[in-house]
């Protein structure tokens, strides 16, 4: 209890401190907007100067044009003349646009286009979804790559500027050499046309110098970037998408959370659970979803953010039409949790090989094997579908042995089980040496428990001689004797039972069979009494001086026998 309350409290201060968190990135000073500094205003002054004279020099221009165009010296010549009063008129809106810039200090954001209607296409609006987070990494690497332009740009310009008064040298050099005053008049116009042609390239070379500067001094630190990263990103539909998440996550948690204490005070939720407190656990974890869901569409609706509302609308749609064919698997998994299905907590079931007992079913279920090592795992429901129990037996083994018991396999092992879990069993053989198995190749070995007794039976040959004596004195004998011996050797309060029986009549031998019945206290010595109880065999014979047979030879030669 303690534990749940602890984790309610950090799953609470945590979703608090996201909440600020995000609040706080929401609120930020704006984009652009930085203060002029007065030792800039005179030179800005300047370059609008230079720019009204080359706007006023374009506009002269497209005058001359015009009036060319209207005159007799234009007739044939109307397309070209067009021509260049459409160059003259983008240079215009280009000087225009770079006075307005300069003026206002600031780059200019839209030109009015983003207010027009738009018809709405959905794809776009899902792409949208991720726009803002686009738009800021694209504004990240935006001003080093305005950088980058601007200094290419003043390095073209200085190239021009250089042409250019090397083209104004040339002309002047032309003018003073000229004679003849037609030549030196128009000398001297294309001497003021290049003369304008240079200021106007000095103009926008001062310009793009400004522009650099003022970039460079808007440059910010990393964590400045990241800063207006986030405040970007979540002051669009990500801060929506952000607390609908949570607020997803606050519901089906506190609701989780509080069916543990609803379980453990309640009258109704007793040891036994029915069919009723299956239902009623099943219902509550489908409803805290279903409210946990409605929270999240409440949020994105609260926020008016039709786009993320109706994608989440679609979305769960489209999961419930995906899912219609995991319907019949759904509802098994349901009546499985209702204990109705092929699977019943209390019943056995085969595990991977093992038997296990079903101690409680849900999404994840409890089985039990308690002759094992950690036999106690959680499996999912779903694991489960294609397995079927049964009712326990009273007395019912779980395992053949238990761990400190003596084991023979019929690979010939024969050892002490130091460990054994559901995956492995370790085998100590006498001499402290380990041998490990797979639990399941364990199981296919036969194990035999020796720790709760164990037979030997032993064949013992005699000679035909002791034929009148073989049926009732010698095993009289031999279940005499043997005990007595077996007392000598420390094996005496160990023996439970012994029986001997005349087995048969082999080929050479009378055959006796000896089964001894001994306690698990001598387990650890169970290949050692098949040696000590032949020699006990053997002691007895000796005493009564029966011979055990021993193969007769005959050779046969060609004119004697022997």
């Amino acid at each position: 209890m303690k534990f749940s309350r602890l984790s309610s409290r950090i799953f609470f201060c945590a979703a608090m401190l996201m909440v600020f968190m995000i609040a706080s990135w929401t609120v930020g000073d704006p984009l652009y907007g930085d203060p002029i500094m007065e030792k800039d205003l005179e030179y800005r002054l300047q370059n609008l100067e230079m720019l009204l004279r080359a706007i006023d020099h374009v506009k002269e221009g497209i005058n001359a044009v015009q009036s060319k165009m209207q005159s007799g010296a234009g007739i044939g010549r109307e397309q070209e003349l067009r021509k260049q009063i459409a160059d003259l008129g983008e240079k215009q809106a280009s000087l225009e646009a770079s006075f307005r810039r300069l003026a206002a200090d600031v780059d200019e954001i839209y030109d009015g286009a983003g207010l027009q209607e738009k018809k709405f296409e959905w794809q776009k609006e899902i792409i949208q979804l991720l726009a803002p987070l686009l738009r800021e990494i694209n504004k990240i690497t935006e001003r080093p790559r305005q950088i980058e332009e601007l200094r290419n740009k003043i390095e073209s310009y200085q190239v021009e500027l250089s042409r250019s008064e090397k083209a104004l040298k040339n002309i002047s050099n032309l003018i003073q050499s000229a004679k003849r005053p037609a030549l030196r008049g128009k000398l001297e116009e294309h001497l003021g046309n290049w003369r304008g042609q240079q200021d106007e390239i000095r103009t926008r070379m001062n310009i793009a110098e400004r522009e650099l500067e003022r970039h460079l001094r808007q440059q910010k630190t990393i964590s400045e970037s990241l800063r207006d990263f986030f405040r970007i990103f979540f002051k669009s539909r990500g801060r929506n998408l952000i607390c609908s998440v949570m607020v997803f996550a606050v519901i089906w948690f506190g609701l989780y959370f509080l069916y543990k204490p609803i379980r453990r005070y309640s009258p109704f939720h007793t040891d036994e659970r029915s069919v009723y407190i299956r239902l009623f656990d099943l219902t509550y974890f489908v409803v805290a979803t279903v409210l946990a869901l409605l929270g999240l569409l409440a949020v994105l609706y609260f926020f008016h953010d039709w786009v993320l509302l109706t994608i989440a609308v679609l979305f769960l749609f489209g999961i419930a039409w995906a899912s219609k064919q995991a319907i019949p698997y759904v509802w098994l998994q349901a009546k499985m949790m209702l204990n109705l299905g092929p699977v019943r907590e209390g019943e056995v079931i085969v595990y991977r090989g093992l038997p296990y007992e079903v101690r409680s079913l849900n999404f994840y279920s409890q089985l039990e094997n308690s002759a094992l090592q950690g036999g106690a795992i959680r499996v999912p429901i779903k694991d489960l579908m294609d397995h079927r129990s049964r009712p326990q037996i009273a007395g019912e083994p779980w395992f053949p042995s238990r761990t400190g018991e003596w084991v023979t396999l019929k690979d010939g092992g024969h050892g002490r089980v130091v460990v054994q879990t559901p995956e492995t069993v370790e085998i100590q053989q006498p001499g402290g040496g380990s041998v490990f198995y797979k639990t399941t190749d364990f199981l296919c070995l036969r194990p035999v428990n020796l720790s709760k007794g164990f037979r030997l039976w032993i064949t013992f040959p005699l000679g035909h001689e002791n034929l009148p004596r073989i049926n009732e004195d010698i095993p009289r004998v031999f279940e005499t004797d043997i005990p007595a011996k077996l007392v000598e050797r420390g094996y005496g309060n160990a023996m439970r039972g012994l029986q001997v029986v005349f087995k048969g009549a082999a080929r050479s031998a009378l055959e006796i069979l000896i089964m001894a019945d001994f306690s698990g206290t001598v387990a650890c010595d169970y290949k050692v009494l098949h040696s000590v109880l032949s020699g006990v065999c053997m002691d007895v014979c000796n005493r009564h001086n029966w011979r055990p047979p021993f193969h007769q030879i005959r050779v046969h030669g060609i004119g004697s026998q022997y």
